[in-house]
């Protein structure tokens, strides 16, 4: 299309500066003067086509940057938007992973004291339950097994009587056997 227009403008050109020619040859001006004034009329009308292309192409190109940077605010301020869901999502993923480490923390706590109780109590039904087989056997000093103060095998003869507050002291008085 633009072409087109081209062609025909520059077919309208060649017209006027014929037109200014004849004119000129015709009101005395002679063959060099009314070509002269041919070439001049050429210049000056795509001189003029110059300008005004450029001034559209300009515009239009100004246009065009405007929509361009609409474009690149519209998309900065998606970015913006989705910048500060991805932080929020971290965020909540991250408080979500302490918080469970706290929980975790606290069961695991929980499970030692558990632990340690039931121990406790293991100990003190095991010892119980020593101390009675020992006094049917005749020994009267309880027998705590591996890592024990206490001298005294249920299979040997025992010297003295200890008694052991497991829960309190974890320690053992021994008195002579009377």
């Amino acid at each position: 299309m633009r072409k087109l227009i081209l062609a025909l403008l520059t077919g309208a050109y060649v017209c006027t500066g014929l037109i200014v020619w004849l004119l000129i040859w015709r009101n005395g001006g002679g063959v060099p003067a009314g070509v002269a004034s041919f070439i001049g009329t050429l210049g000056l009308a795509f001189a003029f086509h110059g300008l005004i292309e450029r001034a559209l192409d300009s515009n239009a190109i100004r246009n065009d940057i405007g929509a361009l940077r609409e474009a690149h605010l519209i998309l900065v301020d998606q970015i913006e938007k989705l910048d500060a869901r991805v932080t929020q999502v971290v965020e909540t993923v991250a408080d979500e992973a302490l918080r469970r480490s706290d929980e975790l923390t606290s069961e695991v706590h929980q499970l030692e004291d558990m632990v340690q109780k039931m121990s406790y109590r293991l100990e003190d039904q095991l010892v119980y339950h020593v101390e009675a087989a020992q006094e049917t056997r005749g020994c009267a000093t309880p027998w705590r097994g591996v890592g024990s103060t206490s001298t005294c095998n249920p299979r040997s003869a025992c010297r003295s009587v200890a008694r052991c507050s497991t829960r309190a002291s974890r320690g053992c008085e021994t008195r002579p056997a009377g």
